[in-house]
């Protein structure tokens, strides 16, 4: 199936928090404020992507290229990316609870613990809900 990730990015990324450097030990959010989270790492240009390592996140990860998540993060909700995707793990595991939608998945090193978890999803469009675009009644 394919899901056009670039075009998600550039609906929901208006109003988020923009990020154009590596990030550790930074948190996104909280259990009752889930936040939308943009990086760009053409602009300004991060050539390795983005690094995000020892934190914590609640609600959008949205990346323009490549991302690098690092041990120590803990991720609740949906991370969206429209590059490579690398999970390195290193001394503590990258925690996703939510989903992961990436271009393609560079490599997994280290301790990884992803968990689908469709509340998490949900609640990270609770400050963006979505619209209804279209709707018909079915008999």
């Amino acid at each position: 199936m394919n899901i056009d990730i670039a075009g998600y990015i550039t609906r929901l990324k208006a109003g988020a928090t923009v990020i154009t450097t590596d990030q550790n030990g930074t948190n996104f959010g909280s259990p009752s404020e889930y936040v939308t989270v943009y990086s760009d790492t053409a602009n300004p240009v991060n050539a390795g992507g983005l690094t995000i390592q020892n934190g914590t996140g609640y609600g959008l990860l949205l990346g323009e290229g490549d991302l690098v998540m690092g041990g120590g993060v803990v991720w609740n909700g949906l991370v969206l990316v429209t590059g490579n995707v690398t999970f390195n793990g290193g001394g503590s595991a990258a925690n996703i609870r939510g989903a992961v939608l990436g271009g393609a998945f560079e490599s997994v090193n280290g301790g990884v613990d992803l968990g689908y978890d469709s509340c998490k999803i949900k609640a990270s469009f609770r400050q963006r809900p979505l619209r209804v675009l279209s709707w018909r009644e079915l008999e």
